[in-house]
């Protein structure tokens, strides 16, 4: 289940995907690439190849949606926001940064990236 973390690259606190929840975004997007490869994409006799009815992006969108609660598309980006989650992924994230709370930026994190304070412990 999503867990709303801040994330050091986005600047702002987003939700952060487990692991079955990543993999199934993971599927997705690179369907959705697979997807845009093919497109306009000819068979044998130079007939265009029939594209989904529903989109790839459409059923990323829906599948982050309906984990997030919320478009997938950020109005305050001009990007898609899908393609920037790559790393809103709670296991590759580290522990709360013992001064200012934010998580580190991975396991092996040996510093905030936010606050600069060295790792604790």
């Amino acid at each position: 289940m999503t867990q709303d973390l801040y994330c050091w690259r986005c600047k702002r606190v987003v939700p952060m995907l487990d692991e079955a929840e990543w993999a199934r975004y993971r599927a997705l997007i690179e369907d959705y690439v697979r997807d845009l490869k093919r497109e306009g994409s000819r068979d044998a006799a130079g007939r265009l190849l029939p594209q989904p009815a529903k989109s790839r992006f459409e059923v990323v969108a829906d599948f982050y949606q309906s984990l997030v609660g919320y478009p997938v598309v950020d109005p305050d980006c001009s990007f898609f926001e899908a393609f920037a989650i790559d790393h809103h992924r709670l296991s590759e994230i580290g522990p709360p940064c013992a001064h200012c709370g934010k998580p580190l930026r991975t396991q092996r994190a040996s510093f905030c990236a936010d606050c600069g304070t060295p790792r604790a412990g």
